[in-house]
């Protein structure tokens, strides 16, 4: 049977390296760029264009768009996104400034309280 959770990897020396509001972020080949941020302690990906409150992945599946954010110059998707080398993520979504402000270091967590993420 095949393994159903990712193994217990040690991200400190990922495979690849991704940019995230201008910060190096390790990733593992294969993750998305979902996983990766969840990975980092990024819950907040986005803020909403009309009521400025906190967005990030919801479904996983691409259905609901709620981790659309910038990625290597355009919107997409964060869920369905892989990683690649090199890549830019911006935390930002389509008509707003973003998280940009408090992404360097830290990240949001789910009850909205600043944490410090895995981003260096």
């Amino acid at each position: 049977m095949p393994e159903t959770t990712p193994p217990n990897k040690d991200l400190s020396s990922g495979t690849i390296t991704v940019r995230v509001n201008g910060r190096s972020l390790p990733c593992l080949p294969g993750q998305t760029v979902a996983g990766a941020l969840l990975m980092a302690g990024f819950y907040q990906m986005r803020r909403s264009p009309n009521a400025d409150a906190p967005r990030g992945a919801f479904c996983m599946v691409g259905a609901c768009q709620e981790c659309a954010i910038m990625i290597d110059g355009t919107i997409r998707r964060a869920c369905q996104t892989e990683v690649h080398d090199g890549m830019e993520i911006r935390l930002e979504g389509a008509g707003m400034g973003g998280v940009a402000e408090n992404s360097s270091t830290t990240a949001t967590d789910a009850g909205g309280k600043t944490v410090e993420s895995g981003i260096s």
